[in-house]
């Protein structure tokens, strides 16, 4: 399991989030006909950290959330509910066969835009996209 399932699996179950975005929450891609709002969560960089005496097992990912709507309040709003969400995981997080509790460090604002539909479709998306640096140490 990758980082990002993991997140979506730490969430999904979160009122909030359900009650924002229901079960749309993906990794890297939507599917095409996908209805909205959704979030799509995407590893920007992933960097182990290293020291004199070589690699460490702390981790450092930038992970991006990018949440599409149809209006301002529905992309607001599901961005409200997965910061919340992610901010509640105090839980180990199972990434593959390694556990890990990811220390969530917000990188400051949220990058908001309108962009007109494609496909001659009359309207509207509204996008946000929620910046992470996550750290964890990765147990071996």
């Amino acid at each position: 399991m990758t980082l990002e399932q993991a997140l979506i699996t730490a969430i999904a179950s979160n009122a909030g989030v359900v009650s924002a975005l229901g079960s749309r929450l993906y990794v890297a891609e939507a599917p095409r006909e996908a209805a909205m709002p959704y979030a799509l969560f995407v590893r920007d960089t992933t960097e182990q950290t290293e020291h004199q005496g070589g690699s460490s097992n702390l981790v450092q990912a930038f992970t991006s959330v990018n949440i599409f709507a149809e209006t301002y309040s529905a992309a607001n709003a599901a961005a409200d509910a997965i910061e919340t969400a992610l901010d509640a995981i105090t839980q180990d997080v199972e990434i593959g066969t390694t556990d890990i509790i990811p220390v969530f460090i917000p990188l400051p604002g949220r990058e908001e835009n309108i962009l007109e539909k494609s496909d001659g479709e009359a309207g509207v998306i509204t996008t946000i996209r929620l910046v992470y640096a996550i750290w964890y140490k990765l147990t071996v």
